[in-house]
Formats: structure tokens, sequence, C-alpha cells
């Protein structure tokens, strides 16, 4: 009788220290998640602040024509930028042009003011998708989703070419050096 209670209380004191390890390990994970959940929310806020200061610059560093596979740009990288509501884009282009460029340049390149602009924010996923169309040789209709940590995914349909996407970064542009003169 006295092992049978013996064993039974080995049982009782051996599961209820299997609980207590289960509900500590339940609590890291529940810290670290919460942890993770608020880097990702400061990220979101700085990325925002950025996009919202209407002063960026988004560099591709990846290119998917349509029907083609992806293209890696690191020795032929393109930018966007915008500053208040002016919009200046030299991009690689690849894919189908149904007018041709005589200028030598066939890339996809516009300078001009953003028009029918459109922001909506996605708070709990954190992201911001920004579209506008600009006018200048060619009529571009440029959508961004910009992620929390400033990844960006950038597709552009023109009247003259097949649609492209491009994937990149947004960042602060680099300060211009002055000329001398």
């Amino acid at each position: 009788m006295k092992t049978y209670f013996r064993i039974f209380t080995l049982i009782i004191l051996v599961t209820g220290f299997g609980f207590t390890l289960n509900a500590q390990k339940s609590s890291k994970k529940e810290d670290k998640k919460k942890a993770r959940n608020e880097k990702k929310a400061e990220n979101f806020k700085k990325t925002k602040e950025l996009f919202e200061s209407r002063d960026f610059v988004f560099n591709a560093d990846r290119a998917f024509p349509t029907g083609m596979r992806s293209i890696d740009l690191t020795t032929n990288s393109g930018y966007i930028k915008l500053k208040n509501d002016s919009v200046e884009a030299d991009l690689p282009f690849f894919g189908r042009s149904y007018s041709a460029d005589y200028s030598g340049n066939a890339g996809i390149n516009f300078k001009g003011k953003a028009e029918n602009a459109k922001t909506e924010y996605n708070d709990k996923k954190h992201k911001i998708l920004y579209s506008f169309t600009v006018n200048d040789k060619d009529t571009y209709q440029v959508s961004m989703t910009i992620t929390e940590e400033g990844g960006a995914s950038v597709t552009i349909n023109s009247n003259s070419k097949n649609s492209i996407s491009y994937n990149g970064k947004i960042e602060k542009p680099k300060a211009e050096k002055k000329k001398k003169g």
C-alpha cells in the first residue's frame, strides 16, 4: 500500500512539474511574439514617417517583366524619386514595346507631377498602398506596395509597353553635392 502511495505521489509530482515547464515555455513564446510585433510596429512607424515626408527614393533591385523570368538589377539598377508631388523615374525595361523609341533610351523614363494619387494604409498588415499617374511622353500608371521595413513592390503600366514590376526598397534620398562654379 505504501509503494502504491509513493508511486502515485511521484506521478503527481512529475506531472505537475511538466505542466509548470510547459507554462513557462508558452510564456516565453508569447513574450517573443509580443517583442517581434512591437518591433514590426516600430519599423512600420518609421517607414510611414518616411513615406509621409513625400521625399524618398525607390531603388529597384529586381525586375519582373510580363511573361519572362525575373532579372537581377544589381548592375543595372533604377530608381523612382518622389519629392512632394514631383516624380522622376529611370528604370530599365525588359519586355515588349508597342511603339519604337528612337532616342536610344528604351527604359521607363519620366519626369512630371504625380496625378490622381491615392494612399491606403493597412496598419494590421503593416503595408502602404500608393498609386499615381504620370503624363510625360507616355502615360504611366504606377502602383507601390510598401512593407514595414521599407521593402517595396512597384508595378508600372504604360500605353506603349507591357506591364512590368520591380522589387526594391524606399530610402531617404542621398544628399546631392553642390557643383562648384
